[in-house]
């Protein structure tokens, strides 16, 4: 039996039968050999392999040049060894920290009587599976291991054979790298049926790899433009996303899905559209494989339009008030939740507005009230008018004592709040022009006794004061009304014994203080009935009230409202005088008026 060297060189990724049928010589070959069985194809069936995606493969080509070393065993005539040369070429794909399934070729040595020296060539194909960390890494390591087919043409022969082996990648550019190799093959083959031959080969393969479309790892996602603000709901912004490897390059062709870390805030299309959907701050994420990045969006509504209502108001009275409201939309004309309101009056004279909104009325005349949000304001239109509500006549009372006298009268007008209306023009009237007269500026003048309401009137309004005319008998005092909680004695009203019968010259006096009293119809007086100390006191204290019953109702009929008279008789309580003559006693017996109110 013919001892046979063999060198076992390196894996590989696809069978090439081109560099096969070139090694194959079937010239040489004896015609009665059969053709060497065709070699099957684990690259191309294996499941793993069939389950690859296209767009995660990397095709790479590696030229080998090796050393082997090989020892074969025989049963009947002993064992040798040798040391070959031997070359491989290598084709393979591979995945990024996955399994690489490959087939490879080797063969082409001498035996060991004549090294060198016209040797039978061997072809083999030889399957393995190799399996490398990060194909991206400067230095990776990897691990092979495999069975396959090992054949001999010469012998029409096919083997079986095993192989392991470890290597390391360096990576010297960005397609280029060196690779080496050391494993053990081992191959069992029969010439004969009772021969058996096991063969272990040594394996040292040094090679140079290019690869060709490689697939690099994702490291991140470059998003631009990193921040964005967004000042209305549903304007866009158009974010781009690049994947770049681990040296910032960008990877083309690859996919960038988007997310958005606040929807209520912003949205993200599949296409990197940002759109604005609340104020707020997201974050949008930018994912490619394994690689992210990501921007910033803030949604800040700017107000581009201000609006106030009302747009206009009238304000009748200083001190009245009229609350504005202002609303703010963005661009898109979606409203602005609880905008920042500045607001301010063009004529704080007119009017004033506080930072609610509120405006008072401050004079006659108009202001524009503006609230600005942003660089953006709208305003409203304050006019304000003073309007009549009332008009106070003034002094209220006036007694006039002789026919011709005169009282200068003044009017002032004032709005709902009280506040005097400057500059009103009143009309003047008298309801009793035989009493008294009224001139178009507010002069009285008297006429005859009486008692006259002198009116102004302005924008509707009126207001009056009392004239009274007492033109006093001649050589008569005149008559002036007490102030409140003080007394007057009616004098000349006087009764006869045990009498309350008013006697003619009482009634005159009466006469006089009921006009007064018309002329105060808000005070409260009471009547009060006197005597002296003649007679039992019984008696005189009811005609104590006789007599004050009969001064108020002489006074109701001359036009002294009842209400504001109360009569009450005292008997002959408070003298004034002696009642020991008949001077005092006629004093005692007496009739007051006093001031309640």
């Amino acid at each position: 039996m013919r001892n046979r060297v063999l060198l076992a060189a390196g894996t590989v990724a696809v069978f090439v039968p081109a560099l096969l049928l070139a090694q194959q010589r079937p010239a040489q070959r004896p015609a009665q050999r059969p053709a060497p069985a065709p070699v099957a194809r684990p690259a191309a069936a294996h499941p793993a392999m069939a389950a690859m995606s296209a767009a995660h493969r990397e095709q790479t080509w590696e030229l080998s040049a090796g050393v082997g070393g090989m020892v074969i065993g025989q049963a009947a005539s002993g064992s040798s060894a040798a040391i070959a040369p031997g070359g491989m070429l290598r084709v393979g794909y591979n995945i990024n920290q996955s399994w690489n399934i490959s087939v490879g070729t080797f063969g082409g040595y001498g035996n060991t009587n004549t090294v060198g020296a016209g040797s039978t060539s061997y072809l083999a194909p030889f399957g393995a599976i190799t399996w490398t960390p990060d194909i991206n890494r400067v230095t990776s390591p990897f691990i092979t291991a495999g069975v396959g087919a090992f054949y001999r043409y010469n012998a029409s022969q096919t083997d079986a054979a095993a192989h392991v082996g470890v290597g390391l990648r360096h990576m010297i550019g960005e397609n280029l790298a060196f690779r080496g190799e050391v494993g053990l093959a081992v191959f069992q083959f029969k010439p004969v049926p009772s021969i058996t031959e096991t063969s272990g080969a040594g394996l040292v393969s040094i090679g140079l790899s290019y690869f060709v479309g490689g697939r690099k790892a994702v490291a991140d996602v470059a998003v631009a433009p990193r921040t964005a603000t967004l000042a209305s709901l549903g304007s866009t912004q158009q974010l781009s996303g690049t994947p770049r490897d681990k040296n910032g390059r960008p990877l083309t062709d690859r996919v960038v899905t988007w997310t958005s870390s606040n929807p209520s805030v912003a949205t993200v299309s599949r296409t990197g559209m940002v759109t604005a959907r609340g104020n707020g701050s997201a974050a949008i994420t930018a994912m490619s494989e394994t690689g992210t990045g990501s921007a910033t969006v803030t949604v800040a509504q700017t107000a581009a339009s201000v609006a106030v209502t009302p747009a206009t108001a009238t304000l009748n009275a200083l001190g009245a008030t009229q609350q504005l409201a202002a609303s703010a939309s963005d661009a898109n004309h979606n409203a602005i939740s609880a905008p920042s309101i500045t607001w301010t009056s063009s004529d704080t004279r007119v009017a004033t507005v506080d930072a609610s909104g509120l405006v008072t009325a401050a004079g006659n005349g108009t202001a524009q009230i503006s609230a600005a949000s942003g660089s953006r304001s709208g305003s409203a239109t304050i006019t304000v008018a003073q309007t009549t509500a009332a008009v106070a006549v003034t002094p209220p009372n006036s007694v006039l004592s002789a026919a011709g006298a005169t009282a200068q009268l003044s009017a002032q007008a004032t709005d709902a709040n009280g506040q005097p209306i400057p500059d009103k023009t009143f009309t003047w009237a008298s309801d009793a022009m035989g009493v008294a007269t009224v001139s178009a500026t507010g002069l009285a003048t008297a006429v005859a006794n009486g008692v006259a309401h002198i009116s102004a009137t302005a924008d509707g309004q009126s207001g009056s004061a009392l004239v009274s005319v007492v033109v006093a008998p001649r050589g008569a005092a005149a008559v002036e009304l007490p102030a409140t909680g003080a007394s007057l004695v009616l004098k000349n009203v006087n009764f006869r014994v045990n009498s309350a019968v008013l006697l003619p010259a009482a009634k005159a006096e009466l006469d006089r203080i009921a006009i007064l009293l018309q002329g105060v119809p808000t005070a409260r007086w009471e009547v009060g009935g006197y005597t002296s100390t003649l007679g039992r006191a019984a008696v005189n204290l009811r005609l104590s009230q006789r007599r004050a019953n009969a001064v108020k109702a002489y006074l109701v009929s001359k036009g002294v409202p009842a209400a504001s008279l109360t009569a009450v008789g005292y008997g002959r309580a408070h003298p004034i005088a002696t009642n020991r003559t008949a001077a005092g006693r006629r004093q005692n017996m007496r009739v007051e008026i006093k001031r309640m109110q």
